[in-house]
């Protein structure tokens, strides 16, 4: 790989994208590094995409660790959301950190907070205005 190890990951994900690249295109399939979600909307339409991800993988040569694998699961956990019924959520493990994130004492616990927090932004309605009295206190 040139210029070191920095540049394996998107490198790697070039790659991915590369080989994945005609059932991306069709939406077949959603890959982040070696971690590929299969969109179906049944059971025998997830069992044909599975198949064309798989020959997919053995045209190119890559392993699958199917001992790592989840088939035909209507909820999983990706990238740390659930996602469901084409919904997307928080992982209940990443709201955990927030709910017993001890109580800011200093500023700098009050950015860590926001930091934190701004994470799951996209899961609360008004953040921004929720937030704001907290951002408040860095102007």
């Amino acid at each position: 790989m040139p210029f070191g190890l920095s540049t394996c990951p998107s490198m790697f994900q070039h790659f991915i994208n590369t080989v994945f690249r005609d059932l991306i295109v069709q939406r077949i399939v959603l890959p982040y590094m070696d971690d590929i979600v299969i969109l179906a909307k049944n059971e025998s339409e997830a069992i044909d995409r599975l198949k064309k991800v798989l020959k997919v993988s053995s045209d190119y040569g890559l392993e699958i660790n199917f001992g790592k694998c989840q088939f035909l699961h209507r909820k999983i956990e990706f990238l740390g959301h659930i996602i469901e019924n084409n919904k997307l959520f928080p992982s209940p493990s990443k709201t955990k950190s927030v709910v017993h994130y001890p109580e800011p004492k200093t500023t700098k616990e009050v950015q860590r907070f926001l930091g934190l927090t701004g994470y799951f932004r996209k899961f609360i309605p008004a953040y921004s205005v929720i937030a704001k009295p907290l951002s408040d206190l860095f102007t």
